[in-house]
């Protein structure tokens, strides 16, 4: 559907699981990790 878009996907998971790995690593300590990803809009007008 989106030709060229696989760097940019891989990047974008590989931000999520970093994110998600370092939020638990740190969640005992009492340290909060969050990370915003950009999302398109996509609109039938």
């Amino acid at each position: 559907m989106f030709a060229g878009t696989s760097p940019y996907v891989a990047s974008k998971h590989a931000v999520m699981g970093v994110t998600r790995t370092a939020a638990l690593d740190y969640a005992k300590q009492g340290i909060r990790i969050n990370a915003v990803n950009r999302s398109d809009c996509y609109r039938d007008d």
